[in-house]
């Protein structure tokens, strides 16, 4: 079931400027499309199959544990919350691993997380919380369960639909990577999108380098806000029903080892109990069980 690319799957990738890339990807990034076969080479650009036409951006990954769960992690996200773009492992002709993430349309960069601008910060939390802007609550809970320490703006775009989407993940699963004072509790759900007493290196602005900012961009108040509680809670619920040979067969698809498979397979396992009993002690989380149970004619919004 293992699956990766080759790196013919794509044209010579073009490295990055720093322009485009805003600094954004510690690696060093090319991007490339898929490569057009032969039979449809005789195609204009206009008339090849929409595949062909995406921008792929190919980051180059020395540690290959590290980019099969960056993979598995980001495919996750692509699941549990649609509108996230695919992710691919790559591996070239000498055994170099690369990760692809392929472009995402109507790519819009987030504001600094740093920022100090007034109007920014204002509309900006404006937005989030008339549902301008939306994400921002699925993207925080489901990078809780995965372990992501990295999750700063620059990490993080609007698409083509004002929707929020998290790429360049190869710091979920970060326990494994040795980084401590990870664990889920009652408290880190109620304070979302802050960290609360969860430990990340970036995240949001709110820390940045593993330093508490006094003046983050989003408003204190955000984690009450209806919108953003509402989709808090139907991402809890997506990644509490997530079938377990559904866990199982995913990541048979991007690893092999099977030390490997059941390491992984474990820590997500763990996350995700963590997550069930945090969740389960969240007034709001009940509240919305109790209210899905109550309507008789709710279905699920999602397809898994």
């Amino acid at each position: 079931m293992f699956s990766s690319k080759n790196k013919s799957h794509f044209t010579p990738p073009v490295t990055l400027s720093r322009l485009e890339s805003a600094g954004a990807l510690s690696h060093a990034v090319g991007k490339a499309k898929k490569r057009i076969p032969a039979r449809l080479a005789v195609l204009d650009e206009a008339s090849l199959p929409e595949k062909y036409k995406y921008l792929w951006y190919l980051k180059k990954e020395p540690d290959k544990a590290v980019a099969r769960r960056e993979v598995f992690a980001q495919e996750l996200f692509r699941l549990l919350i649609p509108g996230h773009t695919k992710t691919r492992l790559v591996i070239d002709e000498r055994g170099d691993t690369f990760v692809a993430s392929k472009h995402i349309p109507g790519y819009t960069r987030l504001p600094n997380d740093l920022t100090s601008n007034v109007n920014i910060k204002r509309e900006w939390n404006a937005k989030l919380k008339n549902g301008t802007y939306t994400g921002l609550g699925e993207l925080t809970t489901i990078s809780l369960l995965l372990n992501e320490v990295d999750l700063k703006n620059g990490n993080i775009a609007l698409n083509d639909k004002n929707q929020l989407i998290k790429f360049d993940g190869d710091w979920c699963f970060a326990r494994l990577r040795a980084w401590s004072g990870n664990n889920i509790t009652e408290h880190e759900i109620d304070m979302l999108p802050f960290p609360g007493n969860y430990k990340p290196y970036n995240w949001l602005g709110i820390v940045a380098e593993n330093v508490r900012r006094p003046h983050p961009l989003l408003d204190s108040d955000i984690s009450t806000n209806p919108r953003f509680r509402a989709e808090v809670n139907h991402a809890l619920l997506k990644a509490l029903i997530l079938p377990e040979a559904l866990i199982k067969n995913f990541i048979a698809a991007y690893i092999e080892d099977a030390t490997e498979a059941t390491t992984l397979y474990n820590e997500f396992t763990d996350r995700r109990n963590q997550l069930a009993a945090a969740a389960f002690k969240n007034n709001s989380f009940l509240a919305y069980l109790k209210q899905l149970k109550q309507s008789s004619s709710w279905k699920p919004t999602w397809t898994i």
